[in-house]
């Protein structure tokens, strides 16, 4: 009894040691809550986000954060609004950074996210402003949007744009940008590459730049104009000729356009480009190029009826002139001819030539002469 008493009370004390050390050892922690934030780039105070339902939005500083409980089979975060509108513009969902999965980077809902440290994720988004435009000459004239048939931009991106220019045009403003560090705001920079009126650019490509993002939703571009002044003089005379001046645009329309009584037409607000121009109603015109890089006057020289007239006179006048002279040279050529010596006559001897000399000889001389042969 008393060795089974023993054991018994070894057991009881072994319990009761493992007891203790049972009751001395901690419950093993629980997994802690890992922080996780959201970025909107550029600050997008307006994104509402779900991080496994529960709703998530950003602060005035485009933040959103939040305590996430491990979890095995991951967490789906969703933005629901991927496009908001305000007073600045529009808001637009371009793609997530950070999550390291690059095939749901540019879908609004990410699944599949293991949040097991600290998490930092990126969401980019593009801003947008609604423009219009207004033209002006170099004098700073108004320009009617409606003779604008095109208008092209770029952006610092390479990419154009292209619009009526009494319409309107949606241009990025603001865009995130990926460089050698984390993603950025930058503001989108655009140049003018062409503005055609008439058929023609009226602008130098490139030179006219701007920021949409500074200033009025309103895009004032300076195109180039110019004016000419046409003087219609007779070709021969030099006096004006009043007459009717054509004029065919880049583009192909023609118009037919009435000097004043002194010969002259002023056309204004002309786009910078190559026409054509003659003066008709007239003998004879010629049509001539005209590249109207700046304002200047053109002289258009014509050949009226009554220049016609004196050309058709002085040609006559030279025909009978040349015909006058032609008959006078045949003639000497004839009378050269008929002047010279007959084939077979008898020489002349010294006789002939002393009569000729002397006049007649006497007729006793011519007597005695023949008495003696």
């Amino acid at each position: 009894m008393s060795v089974m008493t023993g054991v018994l009370r070894v057991g009881v004390l072994i319990g009761t040691l493992l007891a203790g050390v049972a009751l001395a050892t901690p419950a093993a922690a629980a997994p802690s809550p890992k922080p996780l934030e959201i970025v909107t780039i550029p600050p997008t105070p307006a994104a509402q986000f779900t991080l496994d339902g529960q709703p998530l939005a950003t602060n005035d500083r485009g933040v959103a954060r939040a305590l996430v409980a491990p979890s095995d089979g991951g967490h789906r975060i969703e933005l629901l609004n991927p496009t908001t509108t305000g007073p600045a513009g529009t808001s637009e969902f371009v793609r997530w950074h950070g999550h390291g999965d690059a095939d749901q980077g540019y879908t609004p809902a990410l699944d599949g996210i293991r949040i097991d440290h600290r998490m930092r994720l990126q969401v980019a988004f593009q801003e947008k402003r609604t423009f219009h435009f207004a033209f002006v000459d170099q004098s700073q004239r108004p320009v009617d949007p409606a003779r604008v048939s095109a208008v092209t931009l770029r952006s610092d991106a390479n990419r154009t744009e292209t619009v009526a220019g009494s319409g309107s045009l949606d241009l990025v403003t603001v865009r995130s940008g990926v460089g050698d560090g984390p993603p950025v705001a930058k503001e989108s920079t655009y140049s003018v590459q062409s503005v055609m009126i008439d058929g023609t650019n009226v602008v130098n490509v490139g030179e006219q730049r701007f920021r949409p993002t500074q200033g009025e939703p309103v895009m004032q571009i300076v195109v180039l104009l110019r004016s000419v002044h046409f003087r219609v003089r007779d070709r021969f005379l030099g006096h004006p000729v009043p007459t009717t001046v054509r004029i065919t645009y880049p583009d192909g329309r023609r118009f037919d356009l009435p000097t004043d009584a002194a010969g002259e037409l002023v056309l204004q607000n002309l786009a910078r480009g190559t026409y054509r121009v003659s003066a008709e109603g007239q003998a004879y015109a010629v049509d001539q190029e005209l590249a109207l890089s700046r304002s200047q006057f053109v002289d258009l020289n014509v050949l009226t009826y009554v220049d016609a007239i004196i050309a058709a006179g002085v040609a006559l006048v030279a025909l009978v002139v040349l015909l006058w002279v032609g008959t006078i040279r045949a003639r000497r050529h004839r009378a050269g001819h008929t002047g010279g010596p007959v084939t077979g006559a008898p020489a002349s001897g010294p006789a002939d030539r002393t009569v000729a000399e002397h006049g007649a000889a006497p007729a006793a001389a011519v007597s005695t002469a023949v008495d003696g042969s």
